[in-house]
């Protein structure tokens, strides 16, 4: 290890900062938030407390997510010092070996985490389906995902340090921005089947309704999918993938057969919206940007730690890109809590219908157990969408101006 100064310094600035952000939301969590008049006129008592008890423990369990997933890839950076061989470059089948295992270890690592996550506490709200194979099916599913994706990108991340010691960083990065725009067309064809079941949206008089919204927002809707998510989660959602041809709406089944007609409107304008205004092309290209700036640091980072081209590197890259991912997320957030607002209000000049808007976000937070006015921290940090109260003054706010 080439023992510069500012190596101790760039680490210990990163695990820093991301320890005094996740210090910033404990405070947060811990403090609770505080309600506004209109929430507690909205909102009763108990469904507040209950929103408020589910998010401390959702984002506790996250939080220690992170704190073990850097504490584990720190330990497998350390320990990797102590090898004497250093294998460069060793065999493929190695190097897949290296990085499996180390995806592999963290998974073992963090499944209770995740097992209580994304099971037993959904369950224990209400909020998923009972069925533990069920729950386990989808879970090794995105495991293999999971797995596969990180044993090609860190393959390829570590064979092209290799093979172009002084490009790697921008090769990477343009491999990586082909990859994101490639894995969302693909995501709607071929991943989300896996955990899904699609049917064109049945209801004729809402399907008119919909074409003639997408008239009026100058955008082509071929079709508007509904997915059986009602056999995992009670939550209602809905959400806009893919591009060029694979671009479509998805509403859960939950939502069209337990909201209205006029919040499923609402609903499909929001996502419209985000179709209009090229959200997810202007997040892919913001995303590419990001991260070719992040592998520029890592060439860096590397560079003086004389690990381009070392196997020894993995545990680093991994543990370096977590960290940032991390960081990143206040900036991340509040861009995306922009779009957020820019699809309601463009729903809302879409639809007309001030009233179902703001119904549907009182609904929503009910379906969802939703936290609809957490503490500023926690919201900065983690939310991607504006508070939901935030959101229903918006809609009652517009009504009041559109009357004579």
């Amino acid at each position: 290890m080439v023992k510069t100064g500012i190596v101790p310094l760039a680490w210990g600035g990163l695990l820093l900062v991301s320890l005094l952000l996740i210090g910033l939301v404990v405070w947060g969590l811990w403090s609770g938030p505080v309600y506004s008049s209109d929430t507690t006129r909205l909102f009763e008592e108990n469904f507040l407390y209950r929103a408020e008890h589910y998010q401390r423990l959702k984002l506790g369990v996250g939080i220690l997510r992170n704190l073990l997933t850097w504490g584990i890839l720190l330990a497998a950076g350390i320990f990797s010092y102590k090898i004497l061989v250093v294998l460069s470059p060793p065999p493929v089948c190695k190097v897949i070996l290296a990085v499996l295992l180390l995806f592999l270890v963290l998974k073992l690592f963090l499944f209770p985490l995740e097992y209580y996550s994304g099971f037993l506490l959904e369950k224990e709200f209400g909020l998923a389906s009972p069925h533990f194979l069920s729950w386990l099916g989808d879970y090794l599913k995105s495991t293999v995902l999971y797995l596969g994706v990180g044993v090609l990108l860190f393959s390829g991340l570590y064979y092209l340090t290799v093979y172009f010691p002084s490009r790697w960083w921008w090769m990477a990065g343009i491999l990586f921005a082909l990859f994101t725009v490639l894995s969302s067309f693909l995501y709607p064809v071929l991943i989300a089947p896996m955990f899904y079941r699609f049917e064109p949206l049945q209801e004729e008089g809402l399907k008119e309704d919909i074409k003639d919204m997408a008239e009026r927002a100058g955008i082509e809707v071929e079709e508007v999918l509904v997915a059986d998510a009602s056999r995992r989660t009670a939550r209602a959602n809905a959400f806009f993938a893919g591009l060029g041809s694979s671009q479509r709406i998805v509403l859960y089944d939950n939502l069209v057969e337990s909201f209205s007609e006029e919040e499923v409107k609402v609903v499909v304008a929001h996502e419209m919206a985000h179709w209009k205004h090229s959200h997810v092309v202007k997040g892919l290209v913001a995303g590419a940007l990001a991260g070719l700036l992040a592998l520029y640091l890592l060439y860096k980072l590397l560079g003086s730690m004389g690990l381009t081209g070392d196997l020894r590197m993995l545990p680093w890259a991994l543990l370096f890109f977590s960290l940032v991912s991390f960081l990143s997320q206040p900036l991340q957030n509040s861009l995306s809590r922009e779009w957020e607002r820019q699809s309601d209000r463009e729903a809302l000049h879409l639809t007309g219908t001030p009233a179902a808007q703001a119904d549907l976000k009182i609904n929503l937070a009910q379906a969802n157990l939703a936290q609809v006015e957490p503490h500023p921290a926690v919201r900065a940090i983690y939310y991607s969408h504006p508070p939901l109260i935030e959101r229903i003054r918006m809609a009652r706010e517009y009504g009041e101006e559109e009357r004579p």
